[in-house]
C-alpha cells in the first residue's frame, strides 16, 4: 500500500482527563501519553534539566533530561487531583476579593548575563525572584500589580515577565528567547518573576 493509502491513525485520549491527544501534541510518560493541558497543570514541579555528555570535553554535546517522563500516568493523576481540590479550596475562600490567584510551588534568584538577554533586562533582572507557580484563577501578565502573600505577611510588587513552563526548553533557554505571551492564565504553571529579592517561598500566594 502506498503512502496515501495507509490507514489515519487514530487519535489517542488522554488517560487522565480524556482529552483526544493529536499526532504533534501529547507527552510521553513511562506507561502512557498524557495531554498538553494535563501536562501544564503539573509542569512547574519538574524542570528540564539541561547536561553535557562525552568522555572528553570536544566531544560533548548538549542533551536534556525531563524528569516528569518517568512518571506514571496514576502518579500524575494524584498530583492533578490534589492540586485541584487545593485550587477550588483557595478560590472558594478569597476567589471574591481576586481577579487572579497563583500559589509558589519553589522559587529561586536570577543573575542573568548581558550576553544572554542584554544590558537593559540584566540590570532589571539581576538578583530577582522567580516564582514557579500554578495558576489557580484569573490570568498573569508582564506588569501586573500584585499582591504577595505568605503565613500572614503581604507585600506588593510588580510583575517583571510570565514565562510558561514548557516541555520543551529550560527557564534559562525560555528566558533568553524573550519571546511569548509574557502571561499565563487558570490551568498553566508558570515562571512569574517578580521585582523582589526575597520574601517570596513555597506556598506563597500571588494575588491580582
Amino acid at each position: 500500500m502506498g503512502l496515501f493509502g495507509k490507514k489515519k491513525k487514530e487519535a489517542e485520549q488522554c488517560p487522565i482527563c480524556g482529552k483526544k491527544i493529536s499526532f504533534f501534541s501529547g507527552l510521553a510518560i513511562l506507561d502512557g501519553t498524557i495531554c498538553d493541558d494535563c501536562e501544564e497543570m503539573v509542569r512547574g514541579q519538574f524542570d528540564i534539566e539541561e547536561y553535557c555528555e562525552g568522555y572528553r570535553r570536544e566531544d560533548w554535546k548538549q542533551t536534556t533530561s525531563d524528569p516528569l517522563k518517568a512518571m506514571t500516568v496514576e502518579e500524575i493523576k494524584e498530583m492533578i487531583n490534589e492540586k485541584k481540590a487545593e485550587q477550588t479550596q483557595v478560590v472558594e475562600e478569597i476567589g471574591d476579593d481576586y481577579a487572579a490567584i497563583a500559589k509558589v510551588e519553589k522559587t529561586f534568584s536570577i543573575a542573568p548575563k548581558v550576553t544572554d538577554v542584554g544590558l537593559k533586562r540584566a540590570k532589571a533582572l539581576k538578583n530577582k525572584i522567580v516564582a514557579t507557580s500554578y495558576i489557580m484563577s484569573g490570568e498573569f501578565s508582564r506588569g501586573d500589580e500584585v499582591t504577595v502573600s505568605l503565613d500572614g505577611a503581604s507585600i506588593t510588587t510588580t510583575i517583571l515577565d510570565v514565562i510558561e513552563c514548557s516541555s520543551a526548553s529550560t527557564f534559562k533557554t525560555a528566558l533568553n528567547a524573550n519571546f511569548g505571551k509574557h502571561k499565563a492564565q487558570e490551568g498553566i504553571s508558570a515562571w512569574i518573576i517578580l521585582d523582589v529579592m526575597g520574601g517570596v517561598d513555597e506556598g506563597t500566594l500571588i494575588k491580582k
